[in-house]
């Protein structure tokens, strides 16, 4: 059978830019330019809209935007919104001849609905894994066992129904073959990369005093709260933190940054066409994932950082992605995810290192950044595993692009 078309099915789509957006703008980009007709299928903008952004008509790709959601307060509207975008985008499956689809984490854990769309009209289903729950339950909700192994359930008889299921990390693999039971012949690795546009490239030798950088969504998996007890160790030392985000856990990080004074600067959500000007001006990269988070989330913070050519320090489980990349290259620090000691020993490592180091040190995360985790490197890196998932299945598909 030759693909034609093929459908993404995702809550998340510029001008809407919380989560996984940009990444997957950047991948819905890439399938277009291969010939597909793509169709995103998503909803009306509703959590962070990027006021600068506007929705452009490209060639190949058709946005349906199949439903409108409500703004998130708290965990139970988050829930409704992802069950009322389920039964519109299973609405709209049933409308289409069969084709291949690309079902994106978080939404589609609604067994029920989704199987009877895609089963009863034939489609061939992907699901891209973009956090791994009821691991992100566990950890950042600190839920009851009897909601955590509700979720688990659910989550098992979700992943029984695609007939392949992406990684971003090699390490959730043995949780999905044995906690999961998903068949080992069902799964697929393909790491993440930056897919939002960023064109700031920062001197990080260059800020005095240091300016350490976070940016991203202040929520339960990013632990702020260990940089900020590490940094109060280092009141003696020269620098400042600046925050860009919002998220469930910003007031809390503002009390606790309090006595730090104006040394820790919050922007609040950040437009991505003026993020550019924070990376530029900053010296270090923060990624801080609280105790246990590397097995739910593999933040893509980290690749937005290298583009712009910052040294990072990553707040991780030992062993884990992040944790074997920087140690495998030379663009930044680990310290032990929670270990208010480690991070600060970390840190006063870094706000040490001379500025020609931590120059070369960006340069490498650039260099890093444009060979493997560019939109146009990662999003090529995606084209080309679908492709072999689908040539696998049968289907004839077209070239992949040759970059990544």
């Amino acid at each position: 059978m030759k693909v034609q078309r093929i459908a993404v099915l995702t809550l998340y789509y510029p001008p809407e830019m919380f989560g996984n957006a940009p990444l997957v703008r950047s991948a819905v980009e890439a399938l277009a330019q291969t010939g597909l007709e793509t169709h995103v299928v998503t909803a009306e903008p509703h959590h962070r809209v990027d006021p600068n952004s506007r929705e452009q008509a490209t060639k190949g790709i058709r946005v349906d935007r199949v439903t409108a959601l409500e703004p998130v307060h708290g965990t139970l509207s988050q829930l409704k919104n992802w069950y009322r975008f389920a039964r519109a985008a299973a609405k709209w499956l049933e409308s289409q001849e069969p084709m291949p689809v690309i079902s994106i984490t978080p939404p589609f854990f609604f067994p029920k609905v989704l199987q009877r769309s895609v089963r009863a009209r034939g489609h061939f289903l992907i699901h891209w894994l973009q956090d791994m729950y009821p691991a992100a339950i566990e950890i950042g909700h600190n839920s009851p066992r009897p909601v955590s192994l509700g979720v688990h359930w659910i989550v098992k008889r979700s992943l029984a129904v695609p007939n392949k299921v992406i990684a971003v990390t090699e390490d959730w693999l043995p949780e999905l073959a044995n906690g999961f039971s998903v068949p080992s012949c069902k799964l697929q690795v393909c790491e993440n990369w930056c897919g939002a546009i960023l064109d700031g490239i920062a001197d990080p030798g260059a800020q005095r005093p240091p300016r350490l950088l976070f940016a991203g969504n202040i929520g339960r998996m990013a632990d702020l709260d260990t940089v900020l007890r590490a940094l109060s160790h280092l009141v003696d030392e020269a620098w400042t933190l600046e925050v860009c985000g919002t998220g469930a856990c910003l007031e809390q990080v503002r009390e606790l940054a309090k006595p730090l004074g104006d040394r820790v600067r919050f922007h609040g959500a950040v437009p991505e066409s003026e993020l550019a000007k924070h990376y530029a001006s900053a010296s270090l990269g923060i990624v801080p994932l609280r105790k246990g988070a590397s097995r739910a989330s593999v933040p893509s913070k980290t690749y937005s950082y290298f583009a712009c050519g910052l040294p990072v320090l990553c707040l991780v489980d030992s062993g884990s992605h992040f944790d074997r990349l920087i140690r495998r290259e030379p663009v930044g620090w680990v310290a032990q995810a929670g270990d208010v000691a480690s991070t600060s020993d970390a840190l006063r490592k870094a706000l040490s290192t001379p500025p020609e180091t931590l120059r070369a040190m960006g340069a490498k995360a650039r260099a890093l950044y444009e060979y493997r985790y560019s939109p146009e490197a990662g999003s090529a890196r995606f084209v080309r595993t679908l492709r072999e998932i689908l040539s696998e299945a049968g289907f004839e598909c077209p070239e992949a692009p040759a970059q990544g």
